[in-house]
């Protein structure tokens, strides 16, 4: 996560699709499934995205609308095709590739991958 706060100037003021318990947000502010963003304006702030593979569809036409700083976004590679607002391929992970790690017990393991290429966009 270091190298996309990097990109955005050193860290994210809202994480738009965290656990509803806020663990594992990327940033204090957050929104989940329960509290979605859409709808919702992020004047100037940085953003990071990770929608579920059932929204990135919502997302991508709510997204252009957030009035946003940045957005570094993880999504499938094909999804940004006709999407509508700008977006710059950062990083791509092939299908069979864990994006991040997660906690088992004292360890960190990779996360299981996604079953699709994804990439990290800036938006």
């Amino acid at each position: 996560m270091n190298r996309w706060r990097a990109t955005i100037g050193g860290k994210f003021d809202v994480d738009t699709f965290a656990d509803p318990s806020g663990r594992g947000a990327q940033a204090t502010r957050f929104h989940s499934v329960i509290d979605p963003p859409f709808g919702r304006k992020f004047f100037n702030l940085n953003v990071f995205a990770f929608p579920p593979l059932e929204l990135v569809d919502s997302f991508l036409s709510d997204v252009v609308n957030w009035q946003a700083a940045s957005v570094i976004a993880v999504l499938p590679l094909t999804a940004t095709q006709g999407f509508k607002g700008n977006a710059t391929l950062l990083h791509a992970y092939g299908p069979h590739f864990g994006i991040f790690q997660r906690r088992s017990g004292q360890n960190l393991m990779p996360a299981p991958p996604m079953g699709c290429a994804m990439g990290v966009f800036r938006l």
